[in-house]
């Protein structure tokens, strides 16, 4: 070993233990008793689970299985049955909200709700699971101001599928063969990507200003949709319904497709306006118009009406009817006198086209014109 190595190694070694050790930390344990490191079950699940122990029924006049009597997040663990003459989940709370946890409520004989509330609440949330088979309305929430439901198949019941109060927003739901109506909303309601379909009356019956948007309804013995005054209708479809869709006065309806209906395909009433909607072969079962519109001011613009008794039937004055398209009708335009109409021409057959021209077979450059085709 050379001089050099000789007289720096041991400081090198020296040096290299007094640094492990000071990496190592103390040996010896804290100051005090020893306590648990992880977070109370009240952090890692703060929702609270509905069972007999935390949310227990009731017997009174409308008896429960379970009842929530405090403000807070509530959750499912399990599916259950609702027996006779029994409610489901019972709400006697402001600011509730149940999670059905992708399990199922089903009704047994005679049963009333899945979930109901008491009158004068507010805020009540119920999403993610599957309602079916109840006696009564399957969930009744029409005692309740504001609330959110989501994400939920309600089916098979023998009453109205969903009923709330105003002020609620529904998003990604399915009401499906209930005996009466598949959605009862009051005012003020907005409704996203929900369907009904095989219900006993209307599909959608909603209040004053409710907005309908990404809707189908389908197969519901009564209309498909049927709004309230200012009601907002956009980008839904009615297929095979009693009627298709119709809205009271100051409403507008856009984008929509409303087909082989037994009646009506679209009926819109007074101060409103039907803008870019297709209604194809409807008056499946009576005499009926594609488009029919009642009353006064409304604007009526860009459709498409083909395969009906009527394509386009106007019962009222001052209206105006500009841009818009019927074919196959029996009878295409039935419009009474005192209305601004854009005019009416008949297409002619074109020659056949096949390059980067062609004539016009419309027989008009009227910007404002409807077409018979």
């Amino acid at each position: 070993m050379s001089r050099f190595l000789a007289r720096t190694l041991p400081i090198t070694l020296a040096t290299l233990a007094c640094t492990t050790l000071a990496l190592a930390g103390p040996l010896s344990p804290p100051v005090g008793p020893v306590t648990s490191t992880s977070k109370p079950i009240g952090e890692i699940e703060p929702r609270i689970a509905i069972n007999s122990t935390n949310t227990p029924g009731d017997n009174d006049a409308t008896p429960s299985v379970f009842k929530i009597t405090q403000p807070g997040s509530y959750y499912l663990s399990s599916s259950f049955s609702v027996p006779n003459a029994t409610r489901g989940i019972e709400v006697a709370a402001n600011n509730v909200t149940i999670d059905l946890n992708g399990f199922t409520i089903t009704g047994l004989a005679g049963s009333i709700n899945a979930i109901a509330a008491l009158g004068g609440t507010e805020n009540v949330s119920v999403i993610n699971g599957t309602v079916q088979s109840l006696g009564n309305v399957s969930i009744s929430l029409s005692a309740v101001s504001f609330g959110r439901i989501e994400n939920l198949l309600v089916q098979n019941g023998s009453g109205d599928g969903i009923r709330t109060g105003p002020g609620f927003i529904f998003r990604n739901c399915t009401a499906k063969n209930n005996a009466g109506y598949g959605y009862f909303l009051s005012s003020y309601t907005s409704i996203d990507s929900c369907s009904a379909i095989g219900n006993g009356i209307d599909g959608f019956n909603t209040g004053l200003s409710c907005s309908l948007r990404n809707c189908i309804a389908h197969l519901n013995t009564g209309a498909g949709i049927t709004g309230a005054s200012r009601s907002i209708v956009t980008s839904c479809t009615a297929n095979q319904n009693g009627q298709g869709i119709t809205v009271s006065s100051f409403s507008l309806i856009t984008n929509c497709n409303s087909t082989n209906n037994n009646s009506i395909g679209f009926g819109i009433s007074s101060n409103s306006s039907i803008l870019n909607c297709n209604a194809s072969s409807n008056g499946v079962t009576s005499v009926a118009a594609g488009i029919l519109v009642t009353g006064s001011n409304v604007r009526v613009e860009g459709n498409n009406s083909v395969g009906s008794d009527t394509g386009f039937e106007v019962t009222g004055i001052s209206n105006i009817i500009i841009r818009n398209t019927a074919s196959g009708n029996t009878t295409a335009w039935n419009i009474v006198a005192g209305n601004a109409i854009g005019p009416i021409v008949a297409t002619s057959a074109s020659a056949a086209v096949n390059g980067s021209t062609g004539a016009s077979s419309l027989n008009t450059t009227d910007p404002n014109a409807n077409f018979s085709y």
